[in-house]
């Protein structure tokens, strides 16, 4: 009952800053999860046989789609 009462209190007073702050931590999770994926996939290309290039290659344009789509739906900047 009290943590309630506090969760209602701090949504009234401070409703816009945690909402700015909820947003700013789903930014930033983005950004860092899309940097560390796009870091990990460009250490792995060395010496793969052709099937693997292929598939490295689909890798690398399916995460480039997926990186447009973090950044229109979390203003992310993931290039």
């Amino acid at each position: 009952m009290w943590s309630d009462l506090k969760y209602a209190i701090a949504d009234r007073l401070f409703c816009a800053e945690m909402d700015d702050a909820f947003r700013m931590g789903v930014q930033h999770g983005a950004e860092f999860a899309t940097r560390n994926i796009s870091f990990q996939m460009n250490l792995k290309n060395k010496d793969l046989t052709k099937a693997q290039q292929i598939g490295y290659d689909k890798a690398l344009t399916a995460l480039q789609g997926a990186k447009e789509i973090i950044q229109d739906g979390t203003g992310a900047q993931v290039r």
